[in-house]
């Protein structure tokens, strides 16, 4: 049995929201995550490219 913060039981209404509030907030997590993921590939490409036009320049 589920009950809110007064010790009454919550109303189904609640209940939906909650859970709708729980898994919005699970996709944000989940979308975050794989941005820093990208991101992180991305600046490691930069640095790859920089590295091999110094090279190419120093030559």
């Amino acid at each position: 049995m589920v009950t809110n913060i007064h010790g009454g039981l919550l109303e189904m209404g609640q209940l939906i929201y909650i859970l709708l509030a729980a898994v919005v907030a699970m996709a944000v997590l989940v979308l975050t995550g794989n941005l820093k993921k990208q991101v992180d590939e991305n600046l490691n490409i930069i640095d790859e490219m920089e590295h091999k036009y110094k090279n190419k320049t120093l030559k």
